[in-house]
């Protein structure tokens, strides 16, 4: 099985390509809007890069689904990470160790970050 989704680089370079719209496989696509690159899965928008602000925002479109978090981790890669305990969501910043309570952010199904 391929990789699939994109990482916030394909973002930036996106950006500055002159292509307006990037399919990746069936579900993903990266469109240029709003000053930036919005990517979409399955349609809705899971993430937008603003290049003047150098901000990402991450968000889970009310899907809070394995392929949803999957998507917004390859994304983010070394940034942080979205991740499950009990049920419930949190962002971890960068590679923070161990994951506890501590070091969890409760997702609030948004977060807003500076890349």
């Amino acid at each position: 099985m391929g990789s699939v989704g994109f990482e916030l680089s394909d973002m930036i370079a996106f950006w500055k390509s002159p292509r307006i719209i990037k399919t990746g496989g069936k579900n993903d696509r990266l469109e240029k809007n709003r000053g930036g690159v919005t990517y979409y899965l399955f349609g809705k928008e899971i993430a937008h890069y603003d290049p003047d602000k150098k901000t990402v925002l991450i968000q889970d479109a009310g899907y809070r689904t394995h392929t949803t978090k999957d998507r917004i981790n390859k994304l983010l890669g070394r940034i942080g990470a979205v991740t499950q305990k009990q049920g419930d969501w949190y962002y971890i910043h960068g590679n923070q160790w161990p994951r506890s309570k501590d070091t969890m952010i409760p997702w609030n199904g948004s977060m807003l970050l500076r890349v």
